[in-house]
């Protein structure tokens, strides 16, 4: 491979290059090797791609400092999640919304013509249109106040909330979005659900059994609301608008070059056996082209490959052992 041919790398960092504060097999200098070979390549970009919706971008980073990367190797400027996508989405409606994340993703949310986030997440704050909740209150508790901030939203924003996940905050969503809130809500828009994805499980830590992500509590709105599943936005992977997004990032906002190579490394595939029907390098990942990297860590189980509606590109035990394998093939 040509190095005038431009270079771009989407890499997951969940289950990719760590599991909870612990770093995948040999993971820190590959990934060290692999900035290096980059730099000396040149035309290339790098990208840390995250579904990660319970941590803001800083305590992502933080995460991966405990596990042992070193701020150089993931700056905060390379890391692009579905929560700060999310966010600006939710920002362009200017639409309140109930948050159903947790309190360092709520913190991201700008309010609606605000020009900064609120400081406070507290739900009662009288410049907070979005209504952020927090799992030691139940809507019983809400004063006078807060209970006309939660009725005014017309958007439920859904992200990985596990301690939000309840049926006290889920029929407040059910509520706004069927229209019992009608009256209070501002302007005339379709209440709507924006999801930062729909994946139907996670890994939370090293060794842990699996959990359940966002994806089922989406369903079971859109049904109980009878919502047309296609007017859901989901703005982390797999959406096509995801990858573009970062894609355009990585490309500096200039146009595709001829025989570009973009490649996406994720440690799950379609899993039809589990009922992960979006899950994270299907759609947006096969409607661009992208080459489509698997690698068995994570929430990785044998025969995912086969699973996939459509094959990947290429299947490795370990991100480390990746980096060599593309090393190579670019002649180096």
């Amino acid at each position: 491979m040509s190095a005038s041919t431009r270079l771009n790398i989407l890499l997951d960092l969940s289950g990719t290059l760590h599991i909870g504060d612990v770093a995948t097999p040999a993971a820190i200098p590959a990934l060290r090797k692999l900035r290096d070979f980059l730099s000396k390549r040149g035309n290339s970009s790098l990208r840390f791609a995250s579904n990660t919706t319970k941590e803001a971008p800083l305590s992502l980073q933080q995460r991966l400092l405990r596990a042992g990367f070193g701020a150089e190797d993931v700056p905060l400027m390379d890391l692009y999640t579905s929560l700060s996508a999310t966010a600006r989405e939710v920002a362009v409606m200017q639409r309140p919304a109930l948050l159903l994340l947790s309190p360092s993703a709520q913190q991201i949310f700008q309010d609606p013509s605000s020009s900064s986030p609120s400081p406070s997440p507290s739900p009662s704050s009288s410049s907070a249109t979005h209504f952020r909740p927090c799992s030691d209150r139940l809507p019983k508790d809400l004063d006078e106040e807060e209970w006309k901030c939660l009725k005014r939203c017309n958007v439920v924003v859904v992200g990985l909330a596990p301690d939000l996940m309840r049926s006290e905050w889920l029929d407040e969503a059910f509520r706004i979005l069927s229209g019992e809130y009608s009256s209070e809500q501002q302007g005339a828009a379709t209440p709507k659900i924006i999801a930062t994805h729909r994946a139907s499980y996670y890994r939370p830590a090293n060794a842990a059994p699996l959990s359940m992500g966002p994806g089922p509590y989406v369903s079971a709105l859109e049904t109980a609301a009878r919502l047309d599943v296609r007017d859901t936005l989901v703005c982390g992977k797999p959406s096509r608008g995801f990858f573009e997004g970062a894609l355009k990032e990585m490309r500096g906002g200039e146009d595709a070059q001829p025989g570009e190579r973009n490649i996406v490394l994720h440690q799950l595939l379609q899993k039809k056996k589990l009922a992960d029907v979006s899950a994270d390098l299907g759609e947006g990942a096969i409607e661009l082209g992208l080459e489509r990297i698997l690698v068995k860590t994570g929430k990785y189980r044998h025969g995912d490959e086969d699973r996939a509606t459509k094959p990947v590109f290429a299947v490795h035990e370990t991100f480390a052992q990746w980096v060599d394998v593309l090393i190579s093939e670019e002649g180096h």
